[in-house]
């Protein structure tokens, strides 16, 4: 599939624009949708266990710089900050970023592409690095690649995406074709956890359960692999 990391200049910036203007007109509901509609989730039950999932992944966050990247209407950078981490949230809308630094000034709000490699590398390393619901828009390889750039030694790197084998995610792939590249557990095990510096990584999926009364997803364990075709991998890169 081509992604704009392979197509070139013009292509990235008509994705990056494409998802700018998506986000910007989401954003502007805010104060009608809520913020727990902050993901693209069915409905808050799934956003709020992910949440969870995420605080696992980070580990102790007490003295820990970590980036938010994709932060949106900055609920997890909220969270991340309420658990003593020394957070900087990053988002495409300048919108959005100016209303955090407005509301919310205890935490470092930036305007960044994560497309935009010049927007990276202007960024200083950081013990975690979280791209929460973000890396299918990117182009999965070419973001996670990315984003490990700044995970400093010792530090981590966590992602939550969408998994490419999950029949539900196939559909949403068949309707939004390039602009949308989840990921797979092969593609992780195949280049992962050999990123430069790269020491261990794990993943875990997140698949829906029938009854979903308590809960909407059913958890599988760490390790290197996950059974089935769950709708969701969190994952962890270490760094040396």
């Amino acid at each position: 599939m081509k992604n704009a990391e392979h197509t070139g200049n013009g292509a990235r910036v008509a994705l990056s624009e494409g998802w700018k203007r998506h986000y910007a007109a989401a954003h502007s509901k805010v104060d009608v949708e809520g913020y727990p509609r902050s993901m693209d989730y069915s409905n808050e039950r799934c956003e709020l266990q992910i949440y969870a999932h995420l605080l696992e992944a980070v580990g102790p966050l007490i003295g820990k710089t970590l980036l938010d990247a994709g932060c949106g209407w900055g609920i997890t950078s909220r969270i991340f900050k309420a658990c003593g981490a020394d957070v900087t949230g990053i988002d495409i809308v300048p919108e959005t970023i100016a209303s955090l630094r407005r509301r919310h000034p205890d935490i470092s709000w930036e305007v960044a592409d994560l497309t935009d490699g010049n927007d990276i590398t202007r960024l200083p390393l950081f013990d975690i690095v979280v791209a929460a619901e973000v890396l299918q828009y990117l182009e999965f390889r070419a973001g996670t690649e990315r984003l490990w750039s700044l995970v400093a030694p010792g530090g981590r790197l966590v992602g939550c995406i969408p998994n490419a084998e999950c029949p539900i995610v196939k559909r949403v792939v068949e309707r939004d074709g390039p602009t949308y590249v989840p990921g797979a557990v092969a593609d992780l095990a195949s280049w992962g956890g050999r990123l430069p510096g790269a020491i261990d990584f794990k993943v875990k999926g997140l698949g829906f359960q029938t009854d979903q009364t308590f809960l909407p997803f059913a958890q599988g364990d760490w390790g290197a692999e996950v059974q089935g075709a769950p709708n969701r991998l969190l994952f962890v890169i270490f760094h040396r």
